[in-house]
């Protein structure tokens, strides 16, 4: 490949490879803000699905266990309101 004589004095130019550092740091910077906002979302997210699910399947009726109150052989009767627990919230 036959080079330029002024291209070889330009790539060595320290102000052209601090512009560079500069523009890559600046990329840098913004890629790991916006990774850290995705990361802050996935951990709300997930915060707000447990304690839904606390807050959702914290008393069963019939005491510790959900099928506490039935009868050998009968499916156990749960509140409407836990229906959506026993199908994993």
């Amino acid at each position: 490949h036959p080079r330029k004589p002024g291209s070889m004095a330009a790539s060595n130019n320290p102000r052209k490879f601090s512009e560079k550092i500069a523009l890559h740091n600046q990329k840098q910077a913004e890629e790991t803000a916006a990774f850290e906002e995705v990361m802050k979302d996935l951990s709300l997210t997930r915060a707000h699905r447990v304690r839904r699910r606390r807050r959702c399947c914290r008393r069963r009726p019939g005491g510790h266990t959900p099928h506490g109150d039935s009868a050998p052989g009968k499916p156990p009767s749960f509140p409407s309101g836990l229906r959506g627990c026993v199908s994993g919230c």
